[in-house]
């Protein structure tokens, strides 16, 4: 599923002359921008939301590294952080995307 982002990662970090593994997510941060990604074209109306919401996001993490991925997506989702106390302990996302 992958094989396409990691040769586009690949590209990109080798053209800015970075290592590959300071952009790598972990696949639970994979699951909540795919979530997002969802509320962005769900809510928003336009599926486009999503790589420009993915966008801003990137650039304020830029802008506040001591944010974190969950934080920031908080801010501007914060239905996917509803509290589900007994199956979503600590905060993890919680998909409202069908």
């Amino acid at each position: 599923m992958y094989e396409w982002l990691e040769a586009t990662l690949s590209r990109l970090s080798e053209g800015v002359g970075d290592d590959p593994a300071l952009y790598r997510l972990e696949d639970l941060d994979i699951d909540h921008f795919l979530d997002l990604a969802g509320v962005a074209a769900h809510d928003g109306g336009h599926k486009t939301n999503a790589p420009i919401l993915s966008y801003y996001l990137g650039v304020a993490h830029g802008r506040h590294p001591e944010l974190g991925l969950n934080e920031l997506i908080a801010l501007v989702a914060p239905q996917l952080y509803e509290a589900d106390e007994e199956s979503h302990a600590g905060g993890a996302p919680v998909s409202v995307v069908a």
